[in-house]
């Protein structure tokens, strides 16, 4: 009887944490902060590159015909042994609030454009860049190194990562459905 009653008290706060996971689940359609990781294969096949980056969609917003420009709030990005970031960007005198920068789809918070970012120096030229057909767009790198005069082209592949509390939610929610199948004697 006892082992009932506490396997019946870990499903009733199982589903207690659920409920309150679900219900301060930050609103989609509220801001919210999103979290990319983005990896880079050169046309050469022989470098790839790898970094990640974040946004906040509650930052000011600049609309543009090619979609909604948002500030990135953090970026890091290595290549060929140098990790690149956010303040790399050579832009940020002249456009501090939009250097470096993403663009999403209009109207929505989490359909990315593409990446624009962009590091000039006299040792190195390293950009992503932002292309766009219609109403979709991508990002394309490129890298150019004067010393040695080589230059590196190649295609860009952004992943989106799942918020922690999405995560840990749905691990809560699996483990109360395993405890109450296991009662019925499913498992």
């Amino acid at each position: 009887m006892l082992k009932n009653l506490s396997q019946k008290m870990i499903v009733r706060a199982i589903s207690v944490v659920t409920a309150i996971a679900v219900i301060s689940a930050p609103d989609p359609s509220k801001a919210a902060v999103f979290f990319y990781n983005v990896t880079v294969n050169d046309a050469a096949g022989k470098a790839t590159g790898m970094g990640s980056f974040t946004y906040d969609d509650s930052d000011p917003r600049i609309i543009t015909p090619s979609g909604d420009t948002l500030k990135v709030s953090s970026l890091d990005f290595s290549w060929l042994g140098k990790v690149y970031t956010a303040a790399d960007d050579s832009r940020l005198d002249l456009t501090p609030d939009l250097s470096p920068a993403i663009y999403v789809k209009q109207g929505t918070s989490n359909f990315l454009n593409a990446l624009d970012f962009v590091v000039d120096t006299p040792n190195q030229l390293f950009a992503f860049e932002p292309t766009f057909n219609g109403a979709s767009g991508s990002t394309s790198f490129s890298a150019f190194s004067p010393q040695n005069a080589s230059y590196r082209a190649g295609t860009v592949t952004f992943t989106a990562v799942p918020e922690p509390n999405s995560i840990l939610g749905l691990s809560v929610f699996s483990l109360g459905v395993l405890l109450m199948l296991k009662k019925r004697g499913i498992l």
